[in-house]
């Protein structure tokens, strides 16, 4: 909990069942960012919602997400025929208009820096491009290289499309394919591919640079005619085409490439209708449904963005390198916060705010008397920023050893934009060990590593420094050293205000009636 009010904080301050077309089935794209896309419907509704995949590893730019984890961006009166992924951003194509016009859209997400939430862009609305008209179908989608790519038929000929700043431009075509509108139009990084799934084989063509090549899959004896024919294609994963076979009791995962079909692996067998989306960057591939009745209305998040519901509810991620399911369960739908933790952080900031009022206006004790041990002097707030520093990378290196962590790791919400991190449990436990070491040292000997190093010492002010001998101080009382660094510790903003405080001493040093002090320099 005390993580999650945290990241709404760092927030505020810094800032189903899917529609059973083929095409939407591993329409995930050039997909080196690890963005996955889906078409999410529930059984029975005509509407939709178009879902987005965080990547499952780090990008630079944000966290890596929890395998089963899904993110609704957008509700749709109606589900596109095709989409198609370029990344974080994704096109598409919805069923002809009454004047035979193909709409299309676009709509892309972007990082807020809180672990793996990512918000819609536009905020409120698709961005539509310019439709394709002047063409009898629409069969796939693809962005190659970039460049949204359509397969589209005109009276018996079948073109590909490509969008350019001037609208949908005809591009070379030069391959031959069977009489089949059983076709599925992928693009990886190897470049275009265009699957013919027939009933007894499996062709796949694709385009590097300008050249086509054609090349007929070999099936296995231990695939049917019916199980090949009722197979869905996923996508195409490093030049092979992965498919889904359903075999009672379980459902199997094929590659097929030019050495042979290859079982890669069973899988529990997701609900009808399913949708998947291959993760190139991380070989992973993600079938998502929702069984009739799961419907659920809960939103992704509280924070600053539309409100979609998500539908879906079940998950499988299959790994394509490993040949097994690495999560199978219910969907993970929320973000980082909620509306209950919002209200749970204005408490809590209430309470902290309350705390600090109470120690700044808080009496001081015995009217503030100071007695200073002779020989000795109030320190400046150079030298004691400097040994502070020193204490905490103290509690910062140990922390991180100990856990196998950088030293920005163990920083968490306070190193976001270096790292993206918020896990803020690494950083409560150095300023623990800063707690104690400083404690256990200023108790015992006067002095923690930071101001031995500096030539500081922690001594009591009361008049219990009277009449000890020059140089000689009297250390806190070990209750009183912690208090002291309790409140330095874990309450920064009143130690900081020995910055502006005349005395030179903090509410934590009024606490333990003891000062930072420094030897006095010989008189001129």
């Amino acid at each position: 909990m005390i993580r999650k009010l945290l990241a709404i904080a760092l927030v505020a301050l810094v800032l189903p069942s899917v529609r059973a077309q083929e095409q939407l089935a591993g329409a995930s794209g050039v997909d080196h960012a690890s963005h996955g896309w889906v078409i999410a419907q529930v059984p029975g509704e005509d509407e939709a919602t178009l879902v987005h995949i965080p990547p499952r590893v780090p990008t630079g730019i944000a966290m890596p997400s929890a395998a089963g984890r899904l993110k609704a961006v957008s509700a749709l009166n109606e589900p596109p025929s095709f989409l198609a992924a370029d990344g974080s951003s994704v096109y598409l194509v919805f069923p002809a208009e009454l004047d035979g016009s193909f709409q299309v859209a676009k709509l892309g997400v972007l990082p807020t820096k809180v672990q793996d939430h990512w918000v819609r862009e536009p905020r409120d609305r698709l961005r539509y491009m310019p439709a394709i008209t002047g063409y009898d179908r629409v069969l796939g989608l693809a962005v190659d290289d970039g460049v949204p790519t359509a397969l589209v038929t005109k009276d018996s000929d079948r073109l590909l499309l490509q969008l350019q700043n001037s609208g949908w431009e005809e591009s070379r075509f030069d391959t031959e394919w069977d009489d089949s509108f059983n076709t599925h139009l992928y693009a990886t990084g190897q470049g275009l591919h265009l699957v013919e799934h027939l009933r007894d084989t499996i062709v796949l063509h694709t385009r590097t640079g300008e050249l086509w090549t054609r090349t007929e899959l070999p099936t296995s004896d231990r695939l049917s005619l019916a199980a090949l024919g009722t197979m869905q294609v996923l996508g195409v994963y490093n030049g092979e085409v992965i498919g889904v076979v359903r075999a009672d009791p379980r459902a199997e995962v094929w590659s097929f490439g030019e050495d042979g079909p290859l079982k890669l692996g069973a899988i529990d067998p997701p609900g009808s209708p399913m949708s998947a989306a291959i993760l190139h960057s991380t070989g992973r591939l993600v079938i998502v449904w929702t069984n009739e009745g799961e419907r659920t209305e809960e939103v992704d998040s509280s924070l600053p963005s539309p409100a979609i519901s998500n539908p879906l509810r079940r998950v499988i991620e299959f790994s394509l390198l490993e040949g097994r399911p690495v999560y199978t369960g219910q969907a993970i739908t929320r973000a980082p916060v909620s509306a209950g933790e919002f209200r749970h952080l204005a408490l809590l900031l209430m309470m902290f705010m309350g705390l600090v009022l109470l120690l700044v206006l808080r009496p001081s004790p015995e009217g503030d008397v100071i007695v200073l041990p002779p020989g000795l002097a109030i320190a400046g707030p150079g030298r004691r920023l400097l040994a502070t520093i020193i204490d905490g990378m103290v509690g910062l290196f140990i922390v991180s050893r100990t856990m196998d962590m950088t030293l920005l790791e163990v920083l968490g919400p306070l190193a976001v934009p270096a790292t993206g991190r918020l896990d803020v449990w690494p950083l409560l436990i150095a300023l623990m060990v800063n707690v104690m070491h400083c404690s256990f040292g200023e108790a015992l000997f006067g002095r923690s590593v930071g101001k031995t190093l500096t030539g500081l010492i922690v001594a009591r002010v009361d008049k219990s420094a009277e009449g000890l001998p020059p140089g000689q101080f009297r250390p806190p009382a070990p209750l009183r050293s912690l208090a002291r660094n309790i409140i330095k510790w874990l309450v920064p903003p009143v130690s900081m205000l020995v910055i502006s405080e005349p005395s030179g001493r903090h509410r934590g040093d009024l606490l333990a009636r003891s000062a930072v002090l420094c030897r006095a320099a010989p008189p001129l």
